[in-house]
Formats: C-alpha cells, sequence, structure tokens
C-alpha cells in the first residue's frame, strides 16, 4: 500500500465512479446494491460512513490510499458520503422521479403498477419507463435517468426495486403479500358457507 501511494496510484473519485459503473451498471446500482445496503446500529440509509466505505471501496478494486478518496468524496467533512457527493445528477433526478410517484399515487409500488408496469409483467424496458415517467409528471430526461438507473450493464429492463431501497422494501412486501392474498381468496367461499350454517 506504501508503495501504491508513493507513486501517486490513489483512485480520484471520476475513477471511482467508472469502476462502479463498470461493476455494477451504473453508480446508482453500486451505491443501492453495495455500498449503501442496510447497515447495523445507528448508521441511517442514505449515508455511508468512512470506516464502511473504505473497506467496501478496497473490495471492489480501489487501489492506493482509499480515505483519501472519501475525502475527496466528503468535501463538506461530514464523516460520511452520500449519493449527492458520489453523483449530484442522479441524486437529484431519483429524488424528483420519487417525489412524483409519491405525490400522483401515494406509494412507490402503486405508483409502479398504475403507471410503468401495465402488462404486470414486473418489469419494464426503455419506452415503458419514459411512459411511466410522464404518467407521474415526471419532468427531467427520462430516457437519461433509465440509463442512470440501470442495475447491471448490458441490461435493458428496470424492476421496481431497481428505483431504490424504499421501492425495493415495497417490492418485498408486494411479493410476500400476494402468496397472503390467493389464501385469503380461497378461503373466502369456506367463510361464507360456514356463515351460512350459523345462520
Amino acid at each position: 500500500t506504501a508503495f501504491r501511494e508513493e507513486i501517486s496510484l490513489d483512485t480520484s473519485p471520476d475513477e471511482f465512479r467508472k469502476l462502479l459503473r463498470r461493476t455494477f451498471g451504473s453508480i446508482y446500482a453500486g451505491w443501492i446494491t453495495y455500498l449503501d445496503v442496510a447497515q447495523a446500529g445507528n448508521v441511517p440509509m442514505g449515508r455511508v460512513p468512512q470506516g464502511t466505505f473504505v473497506t467496501r471501496a478496497k473490495a471492489v478494486g480501489v487501489a492506493g490510499n482509499v480515505k483519501n478518496l472519501f475525502k475527496s468524496l466528503d468535501v463538506a467533512g461530514k464523516g460520511f458520503v452520500t449519493l449527492e457527493d458520489l453523483d449530484p445528477e442522479t441524486s437529484a433526478a431519483v429524488s424528483s422521479l420519487l417525489a412524483c410517484c409519491k405525490e400522483k399515487h401515494v406509494s412507490l409500488v402503486m405508483a409502479w403498477q398504475a403507471a410503468f408496469d401495465l402488462c404486470k409483467r414486473g418489469s419494464v424496458g426503455e419506452e415503458e419507463f419514459v411512459q411511466g415517467c410522464c404518467l407521474v409528471g415526471y419532468s427531467g430526461d427520462a430516457k437519461r435517468l433509465f440509463k442512470l438507473l440501470r442495475p447491471e450493464a448490458g441490461r435493458y429492463f428496470l424492476q421496481l426495486a431497481d428505483l431504490g431501497p424504499e421501492a425495493a422494501a415495497q417490492a418485498r412486501g408486494l411479493k410476500s403479500a400476494l402468496p397472503q392474498t390467493a389464501a385469503q381468496n380461497a378461503l373466502a367461499p369456506k367463510q361464507q358457507q360456514q356463515q351460512q350454517q350459523q345462520q
């Protein structure tokens, strides 16, 4: 490590962003699936403290003094980095989209079902995503946002979970609710029959 630092092989913020794109398909995908994952303790989602950042950055191949990379991103000296520090464009675009979804449909899952995944496949291509953005009132560049959200290099569709931690949690809730709903529907005739017998 000392040798790498001596010959200035530190990874710059831009090189780190390129590394995330190569490894995860997009900076945002790297952020939500690897850097800002559910953490134990009192660290809130949306913030990655220095120790966690250093460990995870090294694991994906960041060279040199990773603490210097962290300081380059955490210019305000907060002690943690956010998506806004790493990728201001994506941070602003995602925040705007999620706000539009909630304003139009209350929850992200309701917006996904009503505006994006109209064919009920569980995933949408670029055209469907652009149409969905229009339906929820997103005024930004939807095609650009589709690329910024892409979770894997070469993947040409998005799922609800790709929109971020809140969307992923709602997607899991939706999946877990499906078997329960089916079971309730199956029990409904029996419950009605029992009620009629009691009368």
